[in-house]
């Protein structure tokens, strides 16, 4: 791809310029998504996307020399489906747990079925974390569409993300226009808009998402559940309720062990797809049925009704689940959490002691916050935009908010952000942001601790920059303290890499040692205590 001079060369910094990718830019493009996502996976698919013929269009930032964004473009197809019922504007939710990408923008490699129209995707976009916040992801965003629409070979855009960011770009709904994804997704992080006049006239149907070679995929695709499920209504949130969704083996058995699983998300962010799809197609290819569970999220709930709905899930999960996947009865239930979700099971472990419910027969806890007055978050905080904090506990509460791309600052965002700058996440959680340390034994998974909490097995990451792993360490220790039946591993892993699925060869050349020393281990520790 060759410069294009006339590309737009405004920014909120007038040192930055955008331009087209050149062979030079590859090497910097590559290290610039490693560094905004902390991960490769986005990064070797844009490689994946160069090598298939799949970048249509791929801009940089640059400032002062140094490749300080990037944004890429690829294309879609629209595959027109019969009207008027089969154009639904309804778009469930009951979708698939989608891998990092998925959540990021499912467009950013979309190969795609023949259909019968032909536009572009938006995916992925990255901003240096240095220069993040100067409105370069906005310029990108602008810029590319600006040259799409010069080139007029693209009659639409769309794109996966975050509801409240695209429309501020021109984006609209995809649902206005009765067009859908293929694999269900909430209505308002789906978009559309036209490139051209007219772009969308008479563009009906499916999404269709598909990879450009299988062989050379970036993608490890995550089954969609078997099922979804309201089993708490909540007319006050946005969703009008927490959902659980459920994966079952291929033949359920008749008496179900089950495992619950709670996302992380520093209880601000995260859903109920946002759980690893290896761990659940391990635990279904032993028996187990998985089922993952929303919850109120802060900054309108606090730890009293998150902790109210854990345990109602909990609660739903004996009395109803065997009914709706029509099983007899569940025989034991084990509960699993990573970081804030580890944080969770805890606290429903401790719950179901407290209230004399049915104790789980085990529990897993991976780089989780188990002790809230030990010095918790460790890595830089950005500071954030103090009126998008202000704008956060605007509308309804929320019980399920993909994950977004460190980019994407949200309202939702940039409260989390101040609470860890001014290390007031926690008492704001427990009702009362001004509470010095220490905080009360309430919500605090080592002090609930008793002799008769479950068997644990405690995986630590020992390489974690968010969480100190010593907190896990003492967290098991007090357990073997207890005469509590404790697994543990360590494994070298960093914070938030065991809750998401790796999608190429060096992920999974990294992911497979830590699942064979920790991951695996722990989850095979769970499936023997439940079958006790």
């Amino acid at each position: 791809m060759g410069t294009t001079p006339d590309l737009p060369t405004v920014d909120t910094n007038a040192d930055v310029f955008i331009r087209e990718e050149t062979p030079a830019d590859v090497e910097a493009i590559y290290q610039l998504n490693v560094a905004a996502f902390r991960t490769d996976a986005e990064a070797r698919l844009v490689d994946s996307l160069r090598r298939s013929g799949g970048l249509i269009l791929s801009l940089v930032a640059e400032l002062e020399g140094e490749v300080v964004g990037h944004i890429g473009f690829s294309p879609v197809t629209i595959t027109t489906t019969p009207p008027p019922t089969s154009t639904s504007t309804s778009i469930s939710t009951s979708a698939p747990a989608p891998s990092l990408e998925e959540t990021l923008g499912a467009s950013d490699r979309i190969g795609v079925n023949v259909g019968v129209s032909a536009g572009v995707g938006l995916a992925p976009i990255a901003v240096s974390p240095t220069h993040q916040r100067r409105g370069i992801g906005a310029s990108l965003i602008q810029a590319g569409l600006s040259h799409l629409r010069s080139r007029g070979d693209a009659p639409f855009c769309v794109v996966l993300g975050h509801a409240d960011y695209y429309p501020r770009h021109g984006f609209l709904r995809a649902s206005t226009f009765d067009i859908r994804w293929e694999r269900p997704v909430p209505e308002d992080i789906f978009f559309v808009q036209e490139l051209v006049p007219g772009g969308l006239g008479g563009v009906r149907g499916v999404h269709d998402f598909e990879l450009f070679d299988e062989s050379d995929s970036t993608m490890k695709q995550v089954r969609e559940s078997d099922l979804r499920v309201k089993f708490k209504d909540l007319p006050e949130t946005v969703q009008g309720g927490c959902h659980a969704r459920v994966w079952l083996p291929e033949t359920p058995p008749a008496e179900l062990d089950v495992v619950i699983m709670y996302h992380g998300g520093g209880w601000t962010t995260g859903d109920d797809w946002n759980v690893p799809s290896p761990e659940v197609e391990y635990l279904n290819e032993k028996g187990i049925v998985v089922v993952a569970q929303q919850y109120r999220l802060a900054p309108h709930a606090r730890f009293k009704e998150i902790t109210q709905d854990i345990t109602d899930g909990y609660e739903w999960v004996w009395a109803h689940l065997a009914q709706h996947v029509g099983a007899s009865s569940v025989r034991g239930v084990a509960v699993t959490g990573w970081s804030a979700g580890a944080h969770l099971a805890c606290l429903v472990a401790s719950e179901t002691i407290r209230l004399s419910l049915p104790k789980p027969k085990a529990v897993m806890v991976t780089y989780g916050l188990l002790d809230v007055n030990y010095p918790a978050y460790s890595l830089p905080i950005p500071e954030p935009d103090g009126d998008l904090v202000h704008r956060a506990l605007e509308g309804m509460c929320e019980t399920g908010v993909p994950h977004q791309p460190p980019e994407i600052v949200t309202p939702r965002v940039a409260w989390l952000q101040n609470q860890l700058r001014d290390a007031t996440l926690l008492p704001y959680l427990y009702g009362d942001p001004a509470h010095p340390l220490p905080l009360p034994r309430t919500y605090n998974p080592i002090a609930l601790l008793t002799p008769s909490f479950p068997p644990t097995f405690v995986l630590i990451a020992s390489a974690d920059k968010l969480l100190d792993p010593q907190q896990s360490r003492n967290f098991r220790d007090r357990l073997q303290e207890l005469g509590v039946v404790v697994g543990s591993a360590e494994v070298p892993m960093e914070h938030g890499l065991a809750d998401f699925a790796p999608d190429n060869d060096e992920m999974e050349s990294m992911y497979r040692p830590w699942f064979e020393q920790g991951i695996g281990p722990g989850l095979d520790w769970v499936v023997q205590r439940l079958s006790e």
